[in-house]
């Protein structure tokens, strides 16, 4: 939780959080004493190529607005314990053994989690069942296997600030697109827009509280973004749920369409608070443009086609 209105700020880390797993069971092909080595590999990104490394943290983007680090503990033979950041390879416990048989193990299955607050967040998070990491363990200084001995989950992550928004009192809504001939959705192309066809606008009442004035915002839309570019080269359409050769771009009330991937530079509509006393509130009303494109340059199956997304507000 973060109580103060204040570290609600990028930078912020909150207090670490431990995890445990219990033993698991596992054994090595060799009779031999050997060494084993571990290998930690965030579910996250696990390339590891996103982290932010930061003291003894590596920070890896979670959300647009918060990154984990992850922590696994390891014993060595001595019985004390190696703190090792996610991702990691080839630690050596030093302590050779012969693990021929199946036993129950305990090294890595405990540690713990930080999250940094990359961006102020406008509301409480919730996040369910994120693999932080699987760890490998081999025989072999340079290669592991392709099975983990485990893998840990964060089972329910809830973050609760005391700043809030609500979109359109919190209901759902439809947007309906107008009629477009197959025909012209294929012949624009892929991303384009096509001829003849106007934009739907729709303007969203947003209402926040303990929000600062002067600080630019976003409405961010979340959904099956299709890897379709328009030819700003964004990913500005979501892709219908029922018809793979078209989805809905999203633009801003210029006709300027905008960037719906959540790791792009600037995401969504971007617009401004005003204070509104009489509510002891901050409000905007949000106008967003929508129209039908063609994801695949094909010609598209006439009839009904639905898309669905999710709307949120975000510091820009």
């Amino acid at each position: 939780m973060v109580s103060d209105v204040n570290n609600n700020s990028p930078g912020t880390v909150l207090p670490s959080q431990d995890w445990k797993i219990g033993h698991y069971k596992a054994y090595c092909n060799s009779l031999d004493d050997y060494e084993v080595y571990f290998s930690g590999v965030s579910g996250i990104d696990p390339s590891g190529a996103s982290g932010d490394h930061q003291g003894s943290d590596i920070f890896i983007p979670l959300t647009h607005e918060i990154s984990v680090s992850t922590h696994v503990k390891l014993y060595n033979k001595n019985g004390t314990m190696t703190d090792k950041a996610v991702p990691f390879d080839n630690y050596s416990t030093n302590y050779p053994a012969d693990r021929s048989k199946p036993s129950s193990w305990a090294s890595g299955t405990e540690g713990y989690i930080k999250i940094r607050l990359d961006k102020k967040i406008i509301s409480d998070i919730s996040i369910n069942n994120v693999l932080l990491v699987s760890l490998y363990v081999s025989q072999f200084p340079t290669e592991h296997g392709p099975i983990p001995v485990f893998n840990a989950y964060i089972g329910n992550l809830n973050i609760e600030v005391p700043q809030g928004c609500t979109i359109n009192e919190g209901t759902s809504f439809t947007v309906n697109m107008p009629d477009v001939w197959a025909s012209e959705l294929s012949r624009a192309g892929a991303g384009v827009k096509p001829t003849g066809v106007s934009p739907v606008a729709t303007t969203i009442p947003i209402n926040c509280t303990n929000k600062d004035i002067d600080a630019v915002m976003t409405l961010v839309f979340d959904g099956n973004i299709s890897s379709t570019r328009d030819v700003n080269g964004r990913q500005s359409i979501i892709q219908a749920e029922d018809n793979p050769d078209v989805g809905i771009m999203i633009m801003d009330s210029q006709q300027e369409s905008v960037d719906l991937n959540a790791l792009a530079a600037h995401v969504g509509v971007p617009f401004k608070l005003v204070e509104n006393r009489a509510e002891s509130a901050q409000t905007a009303d949000v106008t967003f443009l929508s129209l039908p494109v063609s994801t695949t340059g094909r010609r598209p199956a006439a009839g009904r086609y639905n898309a669905l997304a999710v709307l949120r507000v975000e510091y820009q």
